[in-house]
């Protein structure tokens, strides 16, 4: 066999102090687009609908670094805010406007967050009555009811057979109990329950990354 003499050529990259935008991965704006104005002084617009800056071109963000991601919660009221009806148009336009901006959309819907303004879906507060003293003070419902399970799974497995695979959609933050989704507890559901509203997720979402970081281990497991 002969082999052909091959040119060695010799790369010396040039260095550079820039920040490199990596698809999937670094910083991510949070509640925000590239290009957008943060919140002003302390305050907070998690789990809101998304209200949209006018934009100017300029995707550079002042005083922070350009992101790939562009990450947002929700809340379940605006997402359902009639049973069986579903406003996938904030959404839909929030994948849009990621595009748009260069980035990709992370979301997490959480079911509720703090504060009688920060509920469950108002049909939803109807149907199970007042908020009681749960054993966990970030619940505002009692997650171990079957309507909790039917009506919120429902929600996140519609969610995936409408978004799975989404090319804007860069991951799924998986949210099932407590203030904003974040899991508080956990260790108090019934494993069946844990196991159901873990499986809205994995059952729903074959494409679309999923994130996990609920605080208890035996939701991680499981998931796993």
């Amino acid at each position: 066999v002969q082999l052909m003499a091959q040119e060695t050529v010799i790369v010396r990259p040039k260095e550079i102090d820039d920040i490199l935008t990596n698809p999937g991965i670094g910083f991510m704006t949070f509640q925000r687009f590239n290009g957008d104005d943060l919140n002003a002084a302390k305050s907070w617009t998690e789990g809101k609908p998304i209200v949209y800056q006018e934009f100017d071109g300029n995707l550079e963000n002042k005083d922070h670094p350009m992101t790939t991601i562009a990450y947002f919660r929700i809340y379940w009221k605006f997402i359902e805010p009639q049973m069986g009806k579903y406003r996938w148009d904030l959404i839909d336009k929030a994948l849009e406007t990621a595009r748009q901006r260069g980035q990709t959309l992370m979301l997490r819907i959480a079911p509720y967050g703090t504060g009688n303004q920060n509920d469950v879906p108002k049909w939803y507060r109807e149907m199970v009555g007042q908020k009681k003293d749960w054993p966990e003070k970030k619940w505002q419902v009692d997650p171990d009811h079957p309507w909790y399970v039917k009506h919120f799974g429902k929600m996140i497995r519609l969610l995936g057979e409408r978004y799975d695979g989404h090319p804007d959609l860069e991951s799924v933050d998986v949210s099932i109990v407590g203030a904003w989704g974040e899991g508080a507890g956990s260790d108090l559901l019934r494993p069946k329950t844990r196991e159901a509203l873990v499986k809205a997720y994995t059952d729903s979402f074959k494409k679309t990354h999923l994130y996990m970081t609920l605080t208890y281990t035996k939701t991680n497991l499981y998931g796993l």
